[in-house]
């Protein structure tokens, strides 16, 4: 192949070089003197999670000079891909000194250090993880640098298991999450989490009760906690702290004839949860909001039923609480007492002889358990009338 090009072709072709050299050395410099806090493990970035030179040469690669697109759309897919690309160049990075180290043996590893982790390679991994526990996967994506190893993640989620308990044993065995904020009203939901709940032998399942908090973000107040303090862990052994689950022995109602215990063959365990739920509740309460304001606790109904009764029987509690049936088990309740108020009423031979809905759905309508209980009938009812 003859080379056509002239002399002003090489010489322009060479400048063009030298400039990109240029270029690349000044983002190869603010990539090293790049600073970040690594002690809270961030898994959703921004922008300022890399250096503004880097990110502003990829975006330029991508779109060039313009900053905005015709939609706000486009422009965050921009953003986002910009952003994604610009981490990965820098977990990939190498310093100089890797780059002139002499390793032992041509199958010594060459991977980034712990301080170049950042949103996107640690967020992906964790979330891999999460969802597959795929370690093919993981080592996978890991090989191609958009995410730390399968090991690396199990030690990173190692060491925020030992954040939790360092954070619990500060508060004598009460969870703060670091988002809390002082002075901003807050509301939690409790439900059961249960895993693998039939087995072949019954055994080797997981039964637990996981309390949410919410409250609305004020990045003005003054948090409760302190952020977690996320260590390197050397292993995956977690630190033990055991927390004794608070001890109900629930009685009647006062009002009720007789004052004495009750006894419920299989359901101690679970009055002394509730217990130990609505407690941690209040102290997570008076910790953000005072003594001043209730604790409002969202359940669903099998939970609610119990609480209320726990309520009725502890009064000292029945004034500072005020559990909340969640909004799906209302819209069932409802439904359920709509149909049981139309049974017997005509409209559901009514439903037959215009021939709307057959027996089964008459019957489920009417005299169906709440999750299988349907607003269609009832909608038509309402229109029709």
């Amino acid at each position: 192949m003859v080379n056509t090009m002239t002399t002003t072709d090489k010489e322009k072709e060479e400048n063009s070089m030298k400039t990109i050299y240029k270029a690349a050395q000044v983002k190869r410099k603010s990539i090293a003197t790049f600073t970040k806090d690594r002690n809270v493990l961030q898994v959703s970035s921004d922008i300022t999670d890399v250096p503004a030179e880097l990110y502003t040469m990829i975006h330029w690669i991508m779109v060039g000079p313009a900053e905005k697109l015709e939609t706000e759309k486009r422009t965050r897919v921009v953003d986002r891909a910009t952003l994604t690309v610009s981490q990965n160049i820098m977990y990939g990075f190498k310093s100089s000194a890797q780059v002139k180290y002499k390793p032992s043996s041509e199958s010594a590893s060459f991977r980034s250090p712990h301080a170049r982790e950042n949103p996107q390679v640690l967020g992906l991994a964790l979330t891999i993880h999460h969802d597959t526990r795929n370690k093919k996967l993981m080592n996978l994506l890991n090989a191609h640098g958009y995410s730390v190893s399968h090991g690396r993640a199990l030690l990173m989620e190692t060491a925020l298991a030992n954040a939790v308990v360092e954070n619990t044993r500060a508060y004598q065995g009460l969870y703060v999450p670091p988002f809390l904020r002082k002075g901003t009203f807050v509301f939690f939901a409790a439900d059961n989490t249960d895993f693998a709940e039939d087995t072949r032998d019954g055994k080797g399942t997981t039964h637990g009760t996981i309390t949410a908090v919410y409250q609305k973000i004020d990045p003005s107040k003054e948090p409760v906690a302190e952020p977690l303090i996320i260590g390197d862990a050397q292993s995956l052994s977690v630190t033990p702290y055991h927390i004794d689950i608070l001890h109900c022995d629930k009685r009647k109602p006062q009002h009720a004839k007789r004052l004495e215990p009750c006894h419920y063959c299989q359901s101690g365990n679970e009055w002394s949860t509730l217990l130990t739920v609505i407690m941690q509740a209040n102290q997570l309460r008076k910790l953000a909001v005072g003594e001043d304001h209730p604790t409002v606790i969202t359940f669903d109904m099998a939970l609610y039923e119990k609480v209320v009764q726990l309520l009725d029987a502890r009064p000292d509690l029945k004034q500072m609480v005020v559990p909340r049936l969640g909004e799906l088990h209302v819209v069932m309740a409802a439904l359920r007492a709509l149909g049981a108020s139309m049974e017997n009423s005509g409209i559901d031979d009514t439903w037959m002889e215009a021939d709307v809905y057959g027996p089964a759905t008459q019957d489920k309508s009417c005299n169906a358990p709440l999750q299988a209980s349907s607003p269609c009938p009832h909608l038509l009812v309402c229109s029709t009338l």
